[in-house]
């Protein structure tokens, strides 16, 4: 997919986005040198603007004739920035627009106080326009992508995820600050009730269609990230990976049973990935039995590892068995397990990556066995898919 060129929608709107380059420079102008040495750094990792980009739209719409949309402009992608920096801590990212992260060079606990500071700056900067509904709606908005950013982290391991869940976060975290982004067109101008609830309801449908491309972009990027091979113990890896999954799984007995694996050379991150995804699986449909058991057995067969996920599970048709692991195919509804559809076609990619291959056989009532196949040497090349 080749990359969407956003400049010429942005030409109307040029001298306004200069106008917020402006401002974020001097909303972050700081005499403390840590402060200013992490700014810059931040600064340097310019984005998209996409964000400020739709408070100039909105308001170039709606008729705003002063530059107060700068300032709010400046002030969105402020927030915008915090969240990314908070982000990159939570999830151990080592770069962000291809430039080491922050806490990657100055650690942990500069990056999260820097993070808190760009909400306060932000605050403080809307603050001082002295218009009131706009502060509502960035409190609003700030409090809502918070309780986002908790849930996305409550939920991280729990297997009863649903589609609903995904979509909850994706608007919190995401489509609310654009909602806020467009409704400030309206808002500066004094727009009535209605047309501000119209630009509010517009921002968060692109939003919430700007968050699932994101995802599915990141998905298929899979297929051409750089992979950092090493030696992996898979027994060890497996067993923890059941570890986590068990301890949000708290209402439930399994017999959990982990063979001696042979080790494999792979990507540490993308194979845990995998394996989480279909130890995962086997927990779910394993939920109505009475007496669940989960085994994960290998062999070493020349050219490559096999692995193997069996469960004692609902199993599946085998006739069906090609949808597997397709994006967003379901063999069972949503009513009986939960589940956004994509796990075991990103369990197929990331083997793919490996040079691998992964197939399933199942019998309804009888439980299903999932199996990985990866190369035993690391010089086999990994497919681009």
């Amino acid at each position: 997919m080749s990359r969407l060129d956003l400049s010429r929608y942005f030409l109307p709107i040029a001298s306004k986005l200069a106008g917020v380059e402006a401002e974020l420079q001097r909303i972050l102008h700081s005499d403390v040198q840590v402060v200013q040495k992490l700014a810059d750094h931040v600064r340097g990792g310019q984005g998209k603007r996409l964000r400020p980009a739709l408070v100039m739209l909105a308001s170039r719409f709606c008729g705003v004739e002063n530059d107060d949309d700068v300032r709010f402009g400046a002030v969105f992608e402020l927030i915008h920035t915090a969240t990314l920096v908070h982000d990159d801590v939570i999830d151990h990212a080592q770069l962000r627009r291809g430039m080491p992260t922050l806490n990657r060079l100055w650690g942990n606990t500069l990056t999260v106080l820097f993070g808190d500071l760009l909400y306060l700056v932000a605050m403080d900067e809307a603050i001082a326009c002295r218009n009131w509904r706009m502060m509502e709606i960035l409190a609003q908005v700030t409090t809502r992508m918070t309780e986002g950013e908790l849930i996305q982290n409550d939920v991280l391991f729990k297997l009863d995820t649903s589609r609903k869940d995904y979509f909850d976060i994706q608007e919190r975290k995401t489509a609310l600050l654009f909602s806020g982004c467009t409704e400030t067109g309206a808002v500066l101008t004094g727009r009535n009730e209605a047309d501000c609830q119209a630009m509010r309801g517009y921002g968060l449908e692109v939003g919430r269609a700007f968050q699932l491309i994101d995802d599915l972009l990141a998905f298929s990027r899979l297929g051409r990230q750089e992979m950092l091979i090493a030696e992996i113990d898979m027994t060890k890896m497996a067993r923890q990976v059941f570890s986590d999954l068990k301890h949000a799984e708290t209402d439930s007995t399994i017999e959990f049973h982990v063979g001696a694996l042979p080790s494999a050379p792979g990507d540490p991150v993308l194979i845990r990935q995998a394996l989480t995804n279909l130890i995962a699986n086997a927990v779910k449909y394993t939920r109505p039995r009475e007496r669940a058991i989960i085994e994960v057995e290998g062999q070493d067969s020349g050219d490559e590892h096999i692995y193997l996920i069996r469960d004692n599970g609902v199993g599946f048709d085998m006739k069906y068995v090609h949808k597997l692991f397709g994006v967003f195919q379901r063999l069972h509804s949503s009513d009986e397990f939960e589940g956004t559809g994509v796990g075991l076609a990103l369990v197929q990619r990331i083997v793919h990556r490996h040079g691998g291959r992964v197939w399933a056989e199942g019998e309804v009532g009888s439980g299903a066995t999932f199996y990985l196949a990866l190369p035993a040497c690391r010089c086999t090349s990994a497919t681009q898919s």
